[in-house]
């Protein structure tokens, strides 16, 4: 069956990558997508400092040291990320034309909005076709980050993005066992807001976490409104418009 490799144009795959990932194909057919176990972050065209060695890991960086694969629908921290992803022709098809039918409807990334649902679902879209997802250390990758994308607000973007993926993500691929959603309306949101200034903003040495921390706050709020049946909470809207201009 042919496959796809994703690779960005800011991925440095290993040199045998390819030829690692027919292996693991050929040796697993009850596997329809893999990414690599061992990511590397690396900046260029900026100055390294001890906070940007901390934020690697939001880049994807990781380093596994064993193989796993699995079909727990649920999503595993291991699972393969959009780094590197090896997936199944006809499993990226049948993505693509739930697409296209409006099935799922969650953007991907697009201009400021760094959204990594479309990755999520392929990968949880070949498990609901029967399939395990896997990562193995055979695979390696190096991750080169520009210095634009070492800017707090491009990381704010990116940890909205991904907080708010996952629960939209899933209950558009497994309709039929979806999160129950609740309505969050902006009181609410402005209440938990109040309270998390209240308990972390004084600990939080570098305001840079604090922000961080908050804006993974507010992603999952928009994980659990982001539905078509429900619109944004006006505070939401504000808080993506402060974000996108930071």
């Amino acid at each position: 069956n042919p496959w796809l490799i994703f690779f960005d144009d800011d991925n440095e795959p290993h040199l045998r990558y390819i030829t690692q990932a027919s292996k693991l194909i050929n040796n697993h057919p009850e596997v329809g997508c893999w990414g690599p176990a061992q990511i590397s972050v690396e900046y260029i065209g900026g100055q390294m400092n001890d906070w940007l060695q901390k934020m690697k890991p939001v880049f994807q960086e990781r380093f596994i040291a064993e193989e796993k694969t699995d079909n727990n629908q649920h999503w595993q921290i291991w699972y393969p990320v959009g780094t590197g992803l090896i997936i199944r022709k006809d499993l990226a098809g049948q993505y693509a034309q739930n697409v296209l039918q409006k099935k799922y409807f969650l953007s991907d990334r697009k201009g400021k909005s760094l959204s990594s649902g479309g990755d999520v679902q392929m990968v949880l879209c070949a498990i609901k076709e029967g399939y395990k997802a896997g990562i193995s250390p055979a695979l390696k990758m190096n991750h080169l980050i520009k210095k634009e994308k070492t800017s707090l607000g491009y990381i704010l973007r990116l940890t909205y993005g991904t907080a708010s993926a996952y629960i939209p993500a899933y209950n558009q691929v497994f309709d039929e066992h979806r999160f129950e959603i609740q309505k969050a309306g902006s009181r609410k949101i402005l209440i938990r807001i109040y309270s998390y200034f209240r308990i972390h903003y004084v600990k939080q040495k570098d305001k840079r976490d604090f922000w961080i921390g908050l804006t993974q706050v507010m992603g999952e709020f928009k994980a659990s409104t982001d539905d078509k049946k429900f619109n944004t909470p006006l505070i939401l809207r504000l808080y993506e418009r402060v974000i996108s201009y930071k």
